[in-house]
């Protein structure tokens, strides 16, 4: 199974909320099975 999930972000400040509502969703999972977040944002991800 794996244990790394990459997540690539959106740069635009206009996302419907429900995007945030699941990304908090994915968040809290991710912590219960202990997964490890992978992301990507220009040279500082």
């Amino acid at each position: 199974m794996m244990d790394k999930i990459a997540i690539f972000c959106s740069a635009s400040e206009n996302i419907e909320p429900v995007f945030f509502e699941k990304a908090r969703e994915l968040g809290i999972w991710m912590g219960q099975n202990k997964k490890t977040l992978v992301y990507g944002g220009a040279n500082i991800g």
